[in-house]
């Protein structure tokens, strides 16, 4: 399956469920067509690399990421390569937890000071299609009085690669043309761009 990768429902209408087809009524499979891979624009991806690239402190938060062991792979490849922390939101398998790499223990929901201090010390974000991005670098205390807190610092670089639209796309603030969405197409496109950074 192509991503994003979900269960389908067909729906077909009663009649056409209910009524025989005559002999003559011209049938026929139609011609596969492969469907062309959502990608990202190449100019945001290549600001994204290098935003990640020039990063003191940078940290890729993996929620729904890999689909396949050489998309968790490649994360590790992408990680190393940057010498990047990585919280790996749950959603899958994406990073091992035995990895020296992987800091998921030092991102819980706990109360505040010791809630995220990994985001808090990041200078680059990278969100790889994490559901709720908004509450990676934020806290809600919603008790007797509401209150938002920014995790992240204030001048951390967002970055998202999803598939699909965040709901929380109006309320985070990107760098450049990483304002635009970027479009995961499979794991091994995000990759291609890092040798040519000379890392």
């Amino acid at each position: 399956m192509t991503p994003p990768m979900a269960p389908v429902v067909m729906v077909v209408d009663g009649h056409l469920q209910e009524e025989p087809i005559s002999k003559d009524a011209g049938l026929h499979i139609p011609r596969l067509t492969i469907p062309v891979l959502p990608q990202g624009e190449s100019a945001a991806v290549e600001e994204a690399a290098r935003m990640l690239v020039e990063a003191e402190f940078p940290v890729l938060v993996a929620d729904r990421a890999a689909r396949t062991p050489a998309g968790m792979a490649l994360l590790v490849e992408l990680a190393e390569t940057l010498q990047a922390a990585v919280i790996d939101r749950g959603s899958r398998l994406n990073f091992p937890t035995r990895h020296p790499l992987n800091q998921t223990h030092r991102y819980s929901n706990g109360p505040p000071p010791m809630n995220r201090p990994i985001i808090s010390e990041a200078d680059v974000i990278l969100g790889l299609e994490v559901m709720d991005f908004w509450s990676t670098v934020n806290t809600l205390r919603d008790q007797l009085h509401r209150s938002v807190t920014r995790v992240a610092k204030p001048d951390a670089k967002l970055i998202s690669i999803t598939t699909r639209t965040p709901t929380s796309a109006r309320t985070i603030r990107t760098s450049g043309a990483c304002r635009r969405w970027i479009s995961r197409s499979r794991p091994t496109r995000k990759l291609r761009f890092l040798p040519s950074l000379k890392l």
